[in-house]
């Protein structure tokens, strides 16, 4: 039957790749593939896998109609299957492309693309193979999210290695300044029109579960940036941030509203706010700018006071992330590890830890 699985995968790969080339305005999705693979394998063990002359000519019928109704009860699954499949390889395509432009190496992208789509498959599907499996895979992705590298974290992790450096005796290289937004191309805001040097606008979908709690899936994400100015007490210099991966971190919302199951949620650079800004410094015509470029690439900025309070709250974030890793470990042992209580005395059985695979 597996190879029916195949077969059809192929037949679907085929249909998918005949479809890319093809103007339409329909989105081409991916489901079609694990779709057809599971519609291959059904039909082939329903209706060719077993004999025909085992029943008799009136139950054969009866028979075949079950089958028909099996067939089509498994079509509804595998469309949910497929789709739900296909939704996650869409996310790991935006993940490979997203970690490449972040400045990640092609291999690097594909081994940790890869690695979180078996997590978000294992995380969809082991809960019916083994409830071990589906725990392990819930704290992988857990220590996943802590340890993975974002532009952010590596905002973060570079303000606190680099030294704040005054704009008049700038090096080249990486560096971090910190100032104002003096000059620049003055943007009105998408929501409440203020005057500002670059804004960043989002969009959510809202939807309510039974008991009422609320959740947001973003739907659209602009962002509205030019060329900009930071003036420190020693001069200023050009930041080159226009068509190029912009970090804001740390920036409260302009304004963040709810209206017709629709948020909306804005951040603006203002004039009157002091930030610390973090790039590459480089000549360019004789003059040093600050940019996004190899092999950083990372260019951004956050509130000065937003980074401070950050730090004053590090040593709280490491020590609460440590305990919940090691709750986390000890929950899955107990899971995992045959135990015996009685008479007081609590005996683990190691030799018979059954694996959760």
């Amino acid at each position: 039957m597996l190879i029916y699985f195949f077969i059809g995968c192929a037949v679907g790969v085929l249909i998918y790749f005949l479809r890319s080339k093809r103007p339409q305005k329909k989105k081409n999705s991916l489901s079609i593939v694990p779709f057809l693979g599971i519609a291959f394998a059904a039909g082939n063990y329903l209706f060719f896998s077993r004999e025909t002359d085992v029943y008799p000519s009136g139950e054969d019928s009866v028979v075949n109609l079950i089958s028909g109704i099996a067939f089509a009860v498994i079509l509804l699954f595998a469309y949910g299957i497929s789709t739900h499949i296909a939704n996650i390889g869409e996310k790991a395509i935006k993940n490979y492309h997203q970690l490449q432009n972040e400045g990640t190496s092609k291999f690097s992208a594909l081994i940790n693309t890869v690695f979180i789509s078996l997590l978000l498959l294992s995380l969809s599907f082991s809960l019916f193979i083994d409830q071990r499996l589906f725990f392990l895979s819930f704290v992988l992705m857990f220590v996943y999210q802590i340890v993975r590298r974002t532009p952010e974290k590596r905002f973060l992790r570079f303000q606190k290695i680099l030294a704040t450096s005054k704009i008049r005796s700038l090096a080249i290289g990486l560096v971090e300044i910190e100032g104002k937004i003096t000059e620049g191309k003055i943007l009105n805001s998408r929501l409440g029109k203020k005057e500002c040097y670059g804004y960043f606008y989002y969009e959510y979908d809202i939807s309510t579960d039974k008991e009422g709690k609320k959740s947001y899936q973003q739907t659209l994400c602009e962002k509205e940036i030019n060329n900009f100015t930071m003036t420190d007490d020693t001069g200023s210099i050009q930041v080159l941030a226009a068509d190029t991966p912009f970090i804001h971190f740390g920036i409260k919302p302009h304004q963040d509203f709810e209206s017709n199951s629709k948020r909306f949620k804005e951040y603006i650079l203002d004039k009157n706010t002091t930030y610390l800004l973090i790039g590459d410094a480089e000549s360019v015509n004789g003059e040093v700018v600050i940019t996004r470029k190899a092999p950083h690439y990372l260019l951004g900025l956050s509130p000065q006071d937003y980074i401070v309070s950050w730090n004053k709250a590090r040593p709280l974030r490491r020590n609460a992330t440590i305990i919940v890793i090691l709750a986390l470990f000890v929950i899955f042992s107990i899971l995992v590890i045959p135990m015996e209580y009685q008479d007081g005395i609590l005996t683990l059985y190691f030799n018979n830890t059954s694996s959760p695979w």
